[in-house]
């Protein structure tokens, strides 16, 4: 079945890492995937990605931790009951404790992020800058030379 050029045109972009838009959608990611060639059809592809999603739901549910090496760790967290404010009037409203999923990136992760930074700064011709949110100590020591 051939492809419409429009949509052709957003995988072939997707498939050499330039994202055509900001969300990463289920239905991109498996035509993603397949279209990598792995011979697995996009059916096989978007069954495996609903058992690998449904799987993580429900272990977390469960008060489980499902850890991915390289990628992050899911975990859920209780939000307290709290009194809130409805926007709209004003009026306070009781919001019930509930679970909410956690996601913790691993280092892997992160490093991919912010080397993209780096490799962005490099080709601009500035300094590479530091991510905002430095341990205590990298802060003390910035200071101190900046200080100094």
């Amino acid at each position: 079945m051939p492809v419409p050029t429009a949509v052709g045109e957003r995988l072939a972009r997707a498939v050499a890492g330039e994202p055509s838009q900001k969300t990463l959608t289920r239905s991109a990611l498996v035509a993603q995937i397949a279209a990598r060639g792995a011979g697995l059809t996009e059916d096989d592809v978007r069954f495996t990605v609903s058992l690998l999603l449904t799987a993580i739901t429900e272990h977390v549910a469960r008060g489980g931790r499902v850890e991915i090496r390289g990628f992050g760790s899911f975990v859920r967290r209780l939000r307290r009951a709290r009194i809130s404010r409805n926007p709209g009037t004003g009026a306070q409203v009781i919001v019930d404790a509930k679970f909410v999923p956690h996601f913790k990136m691993s280092g892997e992760f992160r490093r991919g992020l912010n080397a993209s930074l780096a490799a962005d700064a490099r080709s601009v011709g500035a300094a590479p800058t530091s991510p905002p949110h430095q341990g205590r100590q990298e802060n003390a020591n910035a200071l101190t030379r900046v200080s100094a």
